[in-house]
C-alpha cells in the first residue's frame, strides 16, 4: 500500500485523517493506525474511500507489486 499517495489524495481533496475516519465508519485512532501501517483497511473500507476521494484506479494506491 503507497500511504504517502493516499495521504496526499486527502490532501488535495480537503480530507483529515478524522474526516474520512468520520465518513468510512471508524474512529480515528484506528484511521491513524491505517494510515502508519500499524494495522490494515478491510476491503469494505478501501472500496468506501475510493468513493469519497473518486478514486477511479486502485492500483498504486492500495496495491502494490513488491519484488523480492
Amino acid at each position: 500500500m503507497n500511504f504517502m499517495k493516499l495521504k496526499g489524495i486527502m490532501c488535495e481533496k480537503g480530507y483529515s485523517q478524522e474526516k474520512l475516519a468520520s465518513e468510512i465508519g471508524i474512529n480515528t485512532a484506528t484511521m491513524n493506525k491505517k494510515l502508519n501501517n500499524k494495522a490494515e483497511f478491510t476491503v469494505e473500507e478501501m472500496v468506501k474511500i475510493m468513493i469519497i476521494l473518486d478514486i477511479k484506479n486502485p492500483n498504486g494506491i492500495f496495491f502494490t507489486l513488491k519484488v523480492a
